[in-house]
């Protein structure tokens, strides 16, 4: 089946188009807004003004004499996205400061002493308690569930009413945002392996691929990576691949790459006749990426909707 990206007003995706460049760049002069967003430099002081207003940027001081469109806008560090993953044997928190780019995790082990229901309904207690300050917000703060996992009954209604999608579905999005109508293979390295095949933005069968990868699957990184390299071998062989993305647990991206690469049977850049590549997450997640950005629009359409009021 087709995959589509989310829909987006225009105005809404500007606003993104535009937090998003402040949140990689720092600041951006008023003058170069207006050529950024494509739009008029009316639209876009109307733009600036409303990132002010909200609290969400600020203009930073300016030198005497100076061309007011050369002032800069900066992102003001109340901008702070929040991501809880909700995991089988964990809760993990993401907490990512759009100003500085600084971001911290924070993972919280299930009580062994109690059923993993229990023990998962007292950590998302324990959580919302301590983002009640954040709660004013109701843009900041998104869920992400393992796959076949549900919130429990009786979880707060403050993670509830927030942003909610599983983590397999976010890096299908995430993976079409990104790399739109490449074919690309995903590699998730991790207690649970996972294969993900795209292209001309269809997400192909990989049942088979997946099962044997489990069977194979153990607890050695050598036995690790030469089941990886068994099952990438065979897709690589009759697949025309433009990008291998490649996400990794307890262990560096990059370092899965090289072995694989060096086990022969995975063909480096270097040696490869195709056009091939291998990209390694790094830092976040591609299902954290997705999330943050989907929070990103909320914050967006938010932002518009006080303006009309």
């Amino acid at each position: 089946m087709a995959l589509t990206k989310q829909k987006e007003h225009p105005s809404a995706a500007r606003l993104c188009l535009l937090m998003a460049h402040l949140e990689r760049e720092g600041e951006i002069r008023l003058r170069e807004i207006a050529p950024l967003l494509h739009v008029s430099s009316v639209t876009a002081s109307q733009y600036a003004r409303m990132l002010q207003e909200s609290g969400v940027a600020f203009l930073a001081r300016s030198r005497v004499g100076c061309d007011p469109k050369d002032r800069k806008l900066r992102l003001t560090e109340n901008v702070v996205f929040h991501v809880l993953s909700v995991e089988k044997t964990r809760l993990c928190t993401f907490r990512l400061c759009s100003a500085t780019g600084k971001h911290e995790r924070r993972t919280l082990s299930l009580c062994p002493a109690i059923s993993d229901e229990e023990a998962r309904l007292a950590l998302l207690r324990r959580v919302s308690d301590a983002w009640e300050g954040c709660w004013q917000s109701s843009v900041t703060v998104g869920v992400m569930l393992e796959d076949g996992l549900s919130l429990p009954e009786g979880t707060p209604r403050s993670l509830l009413a927030r942003r909610t999608d599983t983590w397999e579905t976010l890096t299908v999005s995430a993976l079409l945002r990104e790399f739109g109508e490449q074919s690309v293979l995903y590699v998730r390295y991790s207690n649970r392996p996972l294969l993900i095949l795209m292209a001309g933005g269809v997400r192909l069968p990989m049942d088979r691929p997946n099962q044997a990868l489990a069977r194979m699957w153990s607890d050695g990184a050598e036995e690790r990576i030469d089941a990886l390299a068994k099952q990438l071998s065979r897709i690589y062989s009759v697949f025309a691949l433009d990008v291998v993305v490649v996400e990794a647990d307890g262990v560096r991206a990059e370092t899965v790459i090289e072995s694989l690469h060096a086990t022969a049977v995975i063909p480096s850049e270097a040696e490869s006749t195709s056009a091939m590549r291998f990209v390694a997450v790094k830092e976040i997640g591609l299902a954290e990426r997705e999330m943050l950005a989907r929070l990103r629009l909320h914050l967006a359409e938010k932002l518009l909707s006080d303006a009309k009021k």
